[in-house]
């Protein structure tokens, strides 16, 4: 059996969340190699340099690329976009992967689709369909929808809009949000336990 290698891209903290199990237990299958692309907010002291929360992983190879994204106003965002295209472009074409995973909607998440469609790359897409109001989310977002191979939606509501974008509901999975994966992790603490812990008693309405 051929060697598959699958790239993940991560921007923020947020997004690493959602993919890092999936990453891990990939990472554990004997035809597969796993990378991961860090950048982003990841690497910026501004937003908390989130890089230090990756754990780290001897299955899992990890590139670092910084794209400059201390500023959000649009001149820079449009910079950060066209380093991400030239700086993962020179990276794709190091470790040649078969697939790259994508989770939403962020600016270098878009950068990295049109790398990979650009390379012949299949793209695997995360929550797709969803929309963010008075945010440039959906644009990135839906245009990662209309370049990915493969989608895995949330719910029936965005499987149906991504198939409207595809113009096909082939290659679309309804398999709900990758973040239902660590809230059953979550070890919650009883009303009596939380009184205690926090030095506070609940009224009737909270």
């Amino acid at each position: 059996m051929l060697l598959t290698k699958i790239l993940f891209i991560t921007g923020s903290r947020s997004e690493y969340d959602l993919i890092k199990n999936i990453s891990y237990s990939l990472s554990k299958e004997k035809y597969i190699q796993c990378h991961m692309l860090i950048t982003g907010t990841h690497l910026s002291t501004k937003y908390g340099k989130s890089k230090n929360l990756i754990v780290k992983n001897k299955n899992i190879k990890r590139s670092y690329i910084d794209i400059n994204v201390n500023n959000s106003k649009a001149g820079d965002i449009s910079n950060s976009i066209s380093l991400s295209i030239n700086k993962f472009n020179s990276l794709f074409k190091n470790i040649k992967p078969n697939k790259i995973v994508i989770v939403g909607d962020r600016f270098e998440s878009y950068a990295a689709a049109i790398v990979a469609k650009i390379n012949n790359i299949e793209i695997i897409h995360f929550h797709g369909g969803e929309t963010t109001t008075g945010a440039y989310d959906d644009y990135w977002r839906h245009s990662i929808t209309i370049m990915a191979d493969i989608h895995f939606v949330a719910n029936k509501k965005y499987f149906k809009r991504v198939a409207q974008l595809k113009n096909s509901s082939r290659r679309i999975f309804n398999v709900g949000g990758l973040g239902i994966d660590n809230i059953l992790k979550v070890k919650f603490l009883k009303k009596e336990e939380l009184q205690k812990k926090f030095k506070f008693k609940f009224n009737k309405n909270n």
